[in-house]
This record gives C-alpha cells, structure tokens and sequence, in this order.
C-alpha cells in the first residue's frame, strides 16, 4: 500500500483528527530501545476485567476528600439548572423550580 516509510508517515500527518497521533504514537511504543532513551512507559497492563469493591477509606482521609466531592457535586447541579434552563428558553416553557 505504502512505498516506504517516509510515505506512510507523510500520509498518517495529513489525516484529520486524532489519528494520526495515536497511530504515530503507538508505533513509537514498539521501539525497543525507547525506555533506554529515558521516555517513561506506562509497561503491561494487567489481563481481564477487575472485581467491584469498596475503597478503604478513613476518617482521616474525609477531610481531603469532602470538599473537592462537594465542588464538584455543586459543578454538576449547576450545570444541570444551566442545562435546564436553556431548553426551558428555547422551548418557551415557564418553570416554577429553582
């Protein structure tokens, strides 16, 4: 299909989108020699699907974890009224909610 290399990657950096970096990206990924480089890989991953399990949170942990939780509960909520709002707008639709 390619006549030689040089080609095939002209050809990949003139796709649209992101495909040409993932392509690209993953070929590079099979080069030996790239951890020698001191390019740091992500390496294996583990094979199959994991099981469902509770975290092993403490208490002293609730502390970190409750207000970034919290921001983005309200981030969500208010992205939802925004949400709601519009299509009430484009609508024409009068809502008696907050």
């Amino acid at each position: 299909m390619f006549k030689d290399l040089r080609h095939a990657v002209r050809t990949l950096l003139h796709a649209k989108g992101w495909t040409a970096v993932v392509v690209i990206s993953l070929a590079l990924m099979e080069i030996p020699a790239f951890e020698s480089w001191g390019i740091a890989t992500v390496g294996t991953f583990p094979a199959g699907i994991p099981w469902p399990a509770l975290p092993n949170l403490h208490w002293h942990e609730l502390d970190t974890l409750m207000p970034l939780s919290l921001a983005c509960f309200l981030l969500a909520y208010n992205e939802g009224i925004a949400a709601r709002s519009a299509s009430c707008q484009k609508w024409g639709i009068v809502s008696m909610l907050l």
